[in-house]
């Protein structure tokens, strides 16, 4: 026991046997019986399950990696937080007869002679202290073992990604290069963009900009070198700072670069190349393939005076059964993803570079604390896209978003930032709404949730074209004057900070408070099409600072889909 709070679980797995054994998984199954207890799964989904909510046979993964399980009976609160900093894992439960099962299952593989062991993963059972806030324990327990985030890194303002060539879902029909692409950067500072976060511009053939050659060149097509350098000066003549977009898990496997370091593919149990995407996958903890990439950070420093990157795929790759050393197949995925980002920041540190650093990890996971600026935020949008995909009403979507957030900020470290997005270049395109936001939600509703994006704790991101769908090829709202706005009040009234506390308001209101420079303030953010009146009693003596409302003391009128931010008294 740790400070009489947490039982901890290793499990170490020995080959017996007179001939090598291959093992493809390992799981942890805490089984207790089903007695009415509510379980869920902080910072990863927004809904809570119950032992009676589970028939007989019935099971459920959660669709994220997460290390957070907290089960609710009438005795207490029991937090189950699963630790493995070498490969992904699952988690979710199953019924049977009547037990609940609780699973976390890590992709282990590795390949055991006998006589041989390995040990994977590290299961705590945690009992917060009667009275004590289960969800601030959590935090609090990883903060004891050292899990802290990244200090130091650019973490503030409004960043935007896009493209010369234009978006993903309008096919990349914006034809320009970056020289020409540079004129549009007023327009786009004028939005109160801080940070430009382009997609991949280096060296690419037909395949798409997600399948770079080799990352050291800029492509022609983009303007080569030179172009690229005006680009960053003129973003950084504006206040702007530019992101380069990494794609470390490797090339196609006819490329160059595949084939003079076929030492860095990761390979199957036959000895054939493991293949992601029609690349090949990169083992990213090997040290030669880390030293290269630290070095193509600083060389991209010392070309461009880049400022920050965001990382893709940077949950790893694919297992390796020829690993470097003494690693395991596995470790080429989550630990190899902490590698590879962790290579990336010290690129930029060696130049001396105060970096924007955004991996792409859907997943709260402890172990990418230290290597991330901003934490990627895709759980959030899963959430708002479940509760889209349900139909949920505005009541209840606002109930449960906002208990979600409320959780998320409890759980997580305190100084992790996270990105807040309604779209980027993956969800208008393929994956989950496979559209823009206003196409989702309405215009009425977008609006209200950029809203809810922009004043939030964290960082908010516009995918190019948000503001105006022309720039994707499409007809829709243009949308520059309001998100110009929000961003203007953003900065006069909510700030930069992580400070935030959540009101429960039992309607299609969101509310919430923020603090900035001695002053509170209250965000209320309607979602229903109709106009709200809401009681509370922090309106008392309240100045309405932005957006539309009528109060009349304690109550509040809002418009359809409206936003009002008020100071508070005292």
């Amino acid at each position: 026991r740790q400070k009489r709070e947490a039982l901890r679980l290793r499990a170490r797995l020995y080959n017996t046997g007179a001939k090598p054994c291959v093992v493809n998984g390992l799981s942890f199954l805490l089984r207790r019986k089903a007695d009415g207890a509510r379980f869920e799964y902080p910072a990863n989904d927004s809904r809570v399950y119950t032992d009676q909510g589970m028939a007989d046979g019935q099971a459920h993964a959660c669709g994220l990696v997460g290390s957070m399980t907290h089960i609710k009976d009438q005795a207490g609160s029991l937090n189950l937080l699963f630790l493995d900093e070498v490969e992904k894992w699952s988690q979710g439960a199953y019924r049977a007869g009547g037990c609940i099962s609780h699973v976390y299952a890590a992709a282990v593989e590795a390949e055991l002679q006998p006589g041989e062991s390995l040990e994977a993963g590290c299961l705590y059972l945690s009992l917060p202290e009667a009275g004590e806030d289960p969800y601030l324990h959590i935090r609090g327990f990883f903060d004891r073992l050292g899990f802290r985030p990244l200090r130091g890194s650019l973490n503030e303002g409004l960043l935007y990604s896009c493209h010369p060539h234009g978006t993903m879902d309008g096919g990349f029909k914006l034809g320009l290069d970056l020289r020409q692409y540079a004129e549009q950067l007023p327009q786009i500072r004028a939005l109160g963009v801080d940070h430009i976060w382009l997609l991949p511009v280096f060296d690419h053939l037909d395949r798409g900009v997600y399948h770079p050659t080799d990352q050291r060149p800029i492509d022609a097509r983009y303007g080569g070198e030179e172009a690229m350098r005006h680009f960053a000066q003129e973003a950084h003549a504006l206040g702007m700072t530019v992101l380069f977009d990494y794609v470390p898990h490797g090339p196609e496997p006819t490329d160059p670069l595949a084939q003079e370091h076929l030492d860095w593919c990761s390979r199957r149990l036959d000895g054939s190349l493991q293949d992601e995407w029609h690349c090949v996958s990169f083992d990213m903890t090997h040290p030669d393939y880390l030293d290269y990439t630290r070095e193509l950070v600083g060389s991209h420093v010392r070309r461009f005076g880049i400022d920050g990157a965001r990382i893709d795929c940077a949950m790893g790759g694919l297992s390796n059964w020829q690993p470097y050393g003494n690693h395991r197949p596995s470790a080429s995925n989550l630990m190899g993803g902490v590698a590879i980002s962790r290579a990336i920041m010290e690129g930029f540190e060696r130049m001396g570079k105060r970096a924007f650093l955004l991996p792409e990890n859907f997943n709260p996971v402890p172990a990418y604390y230290p290597v991330t600026g901003v934490f990627y935020g895709m759980n959030l949008y899963r959430v708002m896209t479940l509760l889209w995909e349900r139909g949920a009403k505005p009541a209840e979507y606002v109930s449960e978003l906002t208990r979600f957030l409320d959780i998320e900020r409890k759980v997580t470290p305190e100084g992790l930032k996270k990105l807040r997005f309604l779209g980027n270049h993956d969800t208008v395109s393929w994956v989950w709404q496979k559209q823009r936001a206003w196409q989702s939600y309405g215009e009425g509703k977008a609006r209200a949730l950029f809203a809810l994006m922009y004043f939030l704790d964290g960082v908010p991101m516009l995918y190019q074209g948000d503001e105006d769908p022309a720039l994707a090829g499409k007809e829709g709202p243009d949308l520059r004057a309001y998100l110009t706005r929000l961003r203007e009040e953003r900065r006069r009234l909510t700030g930069e900070g992580t400070g935030i506390s959540y009101l429960h308001t039992g309607s299609g209101v969101m509310a919430f408070k923020r603090e900035m420079d001695g002053l509170r303030r209250l965000v209320l953010i309607s979602l229903e099409d109709s106009e709200q009146t809401l009681a509370l009693d922090e309106l008392l003596g309240a100045k309405l600072e932005a957006g539309q409302a009528e109060t009349d003391g304690t109550r509040v009128m809002l418009p359809p889909y409206a936003y009002a931010i008020f100071t508070l008294k005292g």
